[in-house]
């Protein structure tokens, strides 16, 4: 998954190292999203983004059967399905639907709940001082603002605790939030109101941007990105949540299994 120059990164990767690849995925690097499922075929995906619009994000459900974009100018796409084929190259697939748009709000994180896919929250960028958080409970039909109690701050990532439907954390300028008393799935009325209670979540983590967050649905670990201050992790076992630590963490491109298939995001 290659965004921005990572997305020149993760092609160079995929034309000199194809044996490593089994897929790859392109937003924000040409203003489209592009895709191959064969790791040689490269297509446009029919999202119907317009070419002013660039593409921010994508996230795709647990289960490959939910396709998400965003991009810059607030514009949130919807494909219920996996990609299809990328062979041929072109545009390709049926049409994604926009079951959401925020004008002038950059779309930066879409994450969808890893056990239930209709379970899914948006993020974005500020837009004349605020910035916002929404949840969908069917899949984009109804959406519902939940922001109201978070720092005046961009919104940069969010992940969903996998053992629950109700508790979301947000990274923020400033850190981790968490809400743990989201409204439970199918108790919201279209249009109403959601007022979370947003607790800060930074024991043992610098008060510094959090550009991504993501939950090892095995461990139970909960992983951030920061600028310029590394990559944490907290276990999110136990009654009290433990500080964040610092992985040891090394690559070494040589030590690759020739049969490994790599997955990541490389972010420019």
């Amino acid at each position: 998954l290659g965004h921005s120059i990572g997305g020149m990164l993760a092609q160079e990767f995929a034309l000199t190292f194809p044996e490593h690849v089994r897929g790859l995925v392109l937003y924000g690097t040409t203003g489209v999203l592009q895709f191959t499922s064969d790791g040689f075929n490269i297509a446009t995906a029919n999202t119907g983004i317009p070419a002013a619009h660039n593409v921010t994000t994508v996230a795709f459900s647990p289960d490959g059967t939910h396709a998400w974009g965003g991009t810059d100018r607030g514009r949130v796409v919807h494909l219920a399905g996996a990609l299809p084929s990328s062979v041929g190259g072109g545009v390709v697939g049926p049409a994604w639907a926009n079951p959401l748009t925020l004008p002038g709000f950059p779309i930066t994180s879409i994450v969808a709940h890893p056990a239930n896919a209709a379970v899914v929250a948006v993020t974005t960028a500020m837009n004349a001082g605020a910035a916002q958080v929404h949840i969908t409970h069917d899949g984009g039909t109804g959406w519902h603002r939940i922001d109201n109690g978070l720092p005046v701050s961009p919104y940069l990532s969010a992940a969903w605790d996998p053992s629950s439907q109700t508790t979301l954390f947000v990274g923020t300028a400033a850190g981790v939030y968490v809400a743990r008393d989201l409204p439970a799935v199918g108790s919201l009325a279209a249009g109403a109101a959601a007022h979370p209670t947003w607790r800060t979540f930074n024991q043992g983590l610098p008060l510094v941007p959090v550009t991504d967050l993501e939950v090892h649905p095995v461990t139970q670990t909960l992983r951030c990105a920061t600028l310029g201050r590394g990559a944490f992790e907290v276990s999110l076992t136990g009654v009290t949540p433990a500080p964040f630590q610092f992985p040891a963490v090394r690559l070494d491109r040589d030590a690759l299994d020739a049969n490994a298939v790599l997955g990541g995001v490389l972010r420019g």
